[in-house]
């Protein structure tokens, strides 16, 4: 669905009293429906190629980086769950073994390494990725249509909300928790083989 398609049944769901809200107050419920599946799920994933630079301990992060996310550099080595200023051990320089560790700098936009690269590497950066804003009506959301419908009925939540109809949130937000439980149970029968006891969102775009 595109974002025209999606306001169209966020209207027809949320009743008559919607048709006096103007769109653009109508899409932004929308986008904020879409970062809400986004940062439940983390389900966007990115990458980027990375090179260091020799004595530069900071770069930048990339602009949609998630805050809650997943990152690494180089190959052949674990992905790690990570906060804000979580350090995690990622990679070993090329010549040495040295370990390298990470470090997020939200605030700053900035991710550093420690130590301070002595030569140029280059690498993958893997992250989770913040969803792109829904601003032409012929936009569709970066999550995979087949879990639109989340978006749908937490948009509708939040319109209801905004006129004051509780009991139509309360049941907008229900049917939002069965879908996100349908989703999280198909995204961790595909990430299955990762491990016995581990479960990880998988990345959506490749429903």
């Amino acid at each position: 669905m595109n974002l025209k398609q999606i306001r169209s049944i966020v209207k027809r769901n949320t009743g008559a009293d919607t048709m006096n809200m103007p769109d653009y107050s109508i899409d932004q419920f929308i986008n904020l429906a879409q970062k809400e599946v986004v940062r439940q799920t983390l389900t966007l994933k990115k990458t980027v190629a990375v090179t260091t630079v020799a004595a530069q301990e900071q770069y930048d992060l990339p602009a949609d980086f998630h805050k809650s996310t997943q990152m690494k550099v180089g190959s052949n080595f674990p992905q790690y769950q990570t906060e804000e200023f979580i350090r995690e051990l990622y990679t070993t320089t090329v010549t040495t073994g040295t370990p390298y560790y990470y470090y997020i700098d939200c605030e700053a936009g900035k991710y550093g390494l420690f130590p301070v690269p002595t030569g140029v590497q280059t690498g993958i950066f893997m992250y989770r990725a913040l969803p792109t804003v829904l601003s032409a009506d012929s936009d569709e959301p970066d999550i995979h249509e087949t879990y639109h419908d989340l978006i749908v009925y937490d948009a509708c939540r939040r319109v209801s909300e905004q006129l004051n109809k509780f009991d139509e949130a309360t049941h907008f937000l229900s049917m939002f928790k069965m879908l996100m439980e349908d989703m999280a149970n198909d995204m961790g029968a595909r990430q299955a083989d990762i491990g016995p006891t581990v479960i990880q969102s998988a990345d959506i775009l490749d429903a």
